[in-house]
């Protein structure tokens, strides 16, 4: 099976809208309801690691930013910032 890259899924597919293409990324399994990272775009794989977290007041206090990467291509899939997803 081909794997399609991460700029192949707004080219192929038919989406009109930005709800849209969360509705398509949802019901290929990349993503959750709630926008979480669920599946690398790039590779496929179900395995994501939380990296590159900031802190609002140093290490101690609340993560306010971080990354959700791939472990088996290590590309970046996602950024959580202040309460929600940019994928």
């Amino acid at each position: 099976m081909r794997k399609i890259k991460r700029y192949e899924i707004t080219r192929y597919s038919s989406v009109n809208s930005f709800d849209e293409y969360i509705k398509y990324l949802e019901q290929k399994g990349y993503i959750d309801s709630e926008r979480h990272p669920v599946k690398c775009f790039y590779c496929g794989c179900k395995k994501i690691k939380i990296d590159n977290e900031e802190h609002l007041d140093g290490f101690m206090s609340p993560v306010c930013e971080y990354d959700a990467i791939c472990k088996s291509c290590n590309k970046k899939i996602g950024h959580w910032a202040y309460g929600s997803w940019g994928i």
